[in-house]
């Protein structure tokens, strides 16, 4: 399927393929395939199907708003509601600037609190609700139809910034290969803002927190670094981002309290780079024991070891290890592979001493 989308406990799939080629389903391009017991058993989804015929046109996309599923067709937008057990769907197609309007550009449908937005095939911004499909601002249309490269409008993407209330759509112009230009519209005020990046062509684009309170870091890839992108000033090129790696929450193997005493890890060595790494325990998003590491290494070998370890060692249930990567220049920096140092507390060592004690021969 080239979309997919989850609502009222149904997974749907839109234009669909059962062997990836798309030409091997009869009117696959216009079918949504759906089910409810996707956990179990996916052959009930062939046999549920919905067909988007009210126009010709291939589905592109698939969000969920409100009450509705809205489907981005290359000729059109159609909506379905779920109506009930037994009664099954109502589809109906969303009318807008002419009858053959569509979605151009797949990846620049995305959903907001306001509605969907997305670049139509006029060339033109719309947002939907599911009920009525609007064009965006006047003044955001102009920008876009003066500077976006109309070959490559297919190509562009964008990224909600929800905390920001912000819908950002990035565009090729000129003779870039990628998108090194971004539309920010914020959906809720109308305000719309517009930037352009003469050093970077981006390839695609993320929102994230480092936690829960912290501030909401609009970034953008290129095909070899990661920039954030600054929510104020419309000229800057932004910086480059501190890649990062987690390990997630573990309790290696036991739910008992434990000491963790460190970690070894290796490291493809390079020159221009240096990385952190602390810890956080028992669940807290606070990170203790930041310690500051380079990856020179040894001249002649390819890997650098990093040895971790803990002055004062940690005691916890569950611990997770966070490495950052600081890096001066293009570089490829690549964790090969680690190891955690832990042992049980004194408590549990007891514990099985006393088990031990008890057995009898």
């Amino acid at each position: 399927a080239k979309t997919i989308l989850v609502m009222k406990g149904f997974v749907m799939l839109g234009n669909v393929s059962d062997d990836g080629t798309f030409s091997d389903v009869v009117l696959g391009h216009l079918k949504v395939r759906y089910t409810d017991n996707y956990d179990a058993d996916w052959s009930p989804c062939i046999g549920n199907e919905l067909i988007l015929d009210e126009t010709n046109g291939q589905i592109e996309a698939g969000m969920v708003h409100g009450i509705y599923a809205v489907w981005g067709k290359s000729d059109s937008v159609i909506t379905t509601r779920f109506i009930g057990a037994g009664q099954g769907f109502f589809q109906s197609q969303l009318r807008f600037g002419g009858n053959s309007k569509g979605v151009l550009a797949p990846q620049s449908f995305k959903n907001t609190e306001a509605g969907i937005i997305f670049l139509g095939t006029d060339y033109e911004l719309y947002i939907t609700d599911g009920i009525t499909v609007k064009p965006l601002p006047p003044r955001a249309q102009r920008k876009l139809q003066k500077n976006m490269q109309v070959s490559k409008a297919r190509n562009a993407f964008a990224i909600v910034v929800e905390k920001e209330e912000e819908y950002n759509l990035f565009l090729s112009i000129d003779s870039d290969t990628w998108s090194a230009a971004r539309i920010r519209y914020n959906y809720r005020t109308g305000d719309f803002s517009y930037n352009e990046y003469d050093s970077h062509e981006f390839i695609a684009a993320a929102s994230y927190r480092w936690g829960n309170t912290t501030s909401t870091i609009l970034t953008a890839s290129t095909t070899n670094l990661i920039w954030e992108l600054d929510t104020t000033d419309v000229d800057d090129n932004g910086n480059k981002v501190d890649r990062f790696w987690q390990s997630d929450w573990q309790n290696f193997g036991s739910a008992d309290p434990k000491i963790f005493k460190g970690a070894y890890f290796s490291f493809t060595r390079v020159r221009n780079a240096r990385i952190v790494i602390d810890v956080a325990v028992n669940r807290d998003e606070r990170f203790h024991y930041a310690k500051s590491f380079d990856l020179k290494g040894t001249a002649g070998q390819q890997d650098v070891a990093i040895d971790y370890t803990l002055s004062d060692p940690l005691e916890g249930t569950e611990f997770n290890i966070r490495i950052r990567m600081y890096h001066y220049s293009t570089t490829q920096v690549e964790l090969i592979g680690g190891v955690v140092d832990w042992e049980p507390t004194a408590k549990e060592i007891a514990n099985i001493r006393e088990d031990v004690k008890g057995l009898r021969g």
